[in-house]
């Protein structure tokens, strides 16, 4: 029996921090990881993207530590 995570929650509407992610790994056959990214709305491009590349960067890593 496979023993699922609990889900994430969206962040709180009243004071939504500058960024924020939630990862969980998903019950299906595959164990497929999900990941979940909050950023400000009204965050500059450099931080959408400086953001973009750190939920890649912690995917890949977990990729890498769930393939051995």
């Amino acid at each position: 029996m496979v023993k699922h995570k609990r889900r994430p929650r969206a962040p709180s509407a009243a004071t939504p921090p500058d960024c924020t992610r939630h990862a969980t790994t998903l019950g299906n056959s595959r164990q497929t990881q999900a990941l979940l990214g909050y950023i400000k709305p009204k965050a500059s491009s450099f931080e959408r993207l400086s953001f973009a590349g750190r939920l890649m960067r912690e995917l890949l890593l977990s990729q890498k530590l769930h393939a051995r």
